[in-house]
């Protein structure tokens, strides 16, 4: 799983294991799930994934909020049944709220809001990366 840098190689990983072995259990489903969750974190800046209580916290590095379309992000968070809290501190910080779900829950609902994410963060990077050319 530590090899996997990109979602086709998750994919591909997968694949290869139902190959293999046919039905996943739900351990390894959760180690893949794990893989994909690094490979968002390092294409949106994120620093760390801690587990507190229910809750599962996002702490972005410092000035990645000056890089993300943050009203846009708000926006998507607000699609998630009042699941998502941006947090105010000297770094971006973002809960999703786990209260009522189970653990599997939360990392699918963590997987979720992540690849919902996807345009708000790519948006304001290519209009830097325009800029600067």
């Amino acid at each position: 799983m530590a090899v996997v840098s990109s979602f086709d190689e998750a994919a591909e990983l997968e694949d290869e294991l139902l190959d293999r072995f046919g039905e996943l259990p739900q351990a390894v489903q959760n180690l893949l799930t794990v893989s994909r969750l690094k490979v968002f974190g390092r294409m949106y800046g994120i620093d760390s994934i801690t587990q507190r209580g229910e809750d599962v916290i996002l702490q972005f590095y410092e000035g990645q909020d000056k890089i993300v379309n943050t009203t846009q992000l708000a926006q998507i968070g607000n699609l998630f049944e009042r699941r998502v809290q941006f947090e105010q501190g000297p770094q971006m910080s973002i809960r999703l709220k786990g209260k009522g779900l189970s653990d599997q829950q939360l990392l699918e609902l963590l997987e979720q809001f992540l690849e919902a994410a996807k345009e708000p963060f790519n948006r304001k990077g290519d209009l830097q990366n325009a800029v600067k050319k």
